[in-house]
């Protein structure tokens, strides 16, 4: 006697959907979400170049426009002219940028 496994049932009527191991997504999820900030991912990444590790104190999104009209969602932002260039790189759009950006302020925005 006990709870099942995910899928299982078990004695405990199913599993507890307030645990987020038992969450999932779907495909179609996914590429819905992609839909919705594929454009603007583009546009940001394509008016910003990025210095030093993600994570690390120098991390920051360098601007291309000063002022900059984007709304960099808690992310450290300069002037890209602030920088040598040797130390700048392209910005990607990885899944690192992604949780920073769209995931942290949406899981925010749902509490």
């Amino acid at each position: 006697a006990g709870e099942g496994a995910a899928g299982e049932g078990g004695e405990s009527g199913g599993v507890d959907e307030s645990n987020p191991a038992y969450w999932g997504l779907r495909v179609r999820d996914i590429l819905a979400f992609w839909q919705s900030i594929k454009e603007e991912l583009e546009e940001y990444c394509s008016t910003h170049e990025a210095t030093g590790a993600w994570g690390s104190t120098e991390f920051c999104h360098l601007c291309r426009e000063d002022p900059c009209p984007c709304d960099h969602a808690a992310v450290p932002f300069r002037p890209r002219a602030s920088v040598a260039k040797s130390k700048r790189r392209k910005l990607r759009g990885d899944t690192h940028f992604v949780a920073s950006r769209y995931i942290k302020r949406m899981t925010k925005e749902s509490r």
